[in-house]
């Protein structure tokens, strides 16, 4: 059974005017993948700053592989990969010549991993990283975070500043990540980025933990929703345990709703019934907080 990597206990930061963190609690094992969302403002950088200890609580504390930060920093930190929100670069002649200084400051040769990544996310190490565009230097912090190979990773919307093809090779580098059997706490409000990667989401307003999501179980809801078009619509009869949504007559296209106990009895039926078209009509996160938002 996995450990926890990372353990927030009642966290408060309080800025003044209802900003910061308050009161904040839970628990990241191990291998496993979790997502922080909010909207700006929230509290999600000062969270992250809060784990990282650049930042002190007023209250509350938070363990790295159950101690703080503060009693044994020196190895503690070595576990530790952090991509901020916002990068500031030191004035340096060129990408390459920071990612040597972070070598430097890592104590080992991690060239090796350095150059793949490099290839893979199409960065120009020539460039000093002071002038380079947002999307470069975004690249520069991945580069610099996943080269350290650290067992736990804090990324506070890292793909901000990439395009959809640099979007799609950042999943796959963390996909390999997690093979790999590393830890991540994401910042990000991008919902198929983290129904790709995450297993769990949890959502923060006004600094405070509002929600929490365990994303499998959407997509194995108890009430499964197909989207349909039959050859004759006018002949159609849906049986008791098929619940009609909503009817397209332009598009000829059905919503239904079934139970997921009933899909059996759904199958036999469509077997003697003229199907045009059928496709599931999949339920993800931007469809949970949709419903909880309209339920409120």
């Amino acid at each position: 059974m996995n450990a926890p990597a990372i353990q927030v206990f009642d966290l408060t930061k309080d800025f003044g005017k209802k900003k910061g963190v308050f009161d904040v609690s839970f628990s990241l094992m191990e291998n496993e993948f979790v997502a922080i969302m909010g909207e700006s403002g929230a509290g999600k950088t000062t969270l992250m700053r809060l784990i990282m200890d650049f930042v002190r609580p007023d209250s509350g504390k938070v363990l790295i592989e159950g101690k703080e930060l503060s009693e044994d920093n020196a190895r503690l930190r070595k576990l530790l990969s952090y991509v901020p929100g916002e990068i500031n670069y030191p004035d340096l002649p060129s990408g390459k010549a920071f990612l040597l200084e972070q070598m430097a400051l890592l104590g080992k040769d991690t060239s090796k991993k350095a150059d793949a990544l490099i290839q893979a996310f199409q960065l120009d190490v020539r460039a000093r990283p002071r002038r380079m565009s947002k999307g470069m230097k975004e690249k520069l912090a991945l580069v610099s975070a996943l080269m350290a190979d650290c067992p736990i990773l804090l990324m506070d919307e890292p793909t901000n500043g990439l395009d959809p093809l640099m979007r799609e090779e950042f999943l796959r580098q963390m996909k390999r990540e997690k093979a790999e059997g590393k830890t991540l706490l994401l910042v990000s409000n991008d919902y198929e980025e983290i129904e790709a990667l995450c297993q769990w989401a949890i959502r923060i307003e006004k600094g405070k933990l509002v929600d929490v999501v365990d994303i499998p179980s959407l997509n194995d809801p108890e009430e499964k929703v197909f989207q349909a078009g039959f050859a004759k619509p006018e002949t159609i009869v849906f049986p008791a345990f098929v619940s009609l949504r909503s009817y397209e007559k332009e598009k000829g296209l059905y919503t239904l709703a079934i139970d997921k106990k009933d899909i059996a009895a759904f199958v036999r039926w469509l077997s003697s019934t003229p199907v045009l078209f059928l496709y599931e009509k999949r339920f993800g996160l931007r469809d949970y907080f949709s419903r909880k938002e309209k339920s409120v």
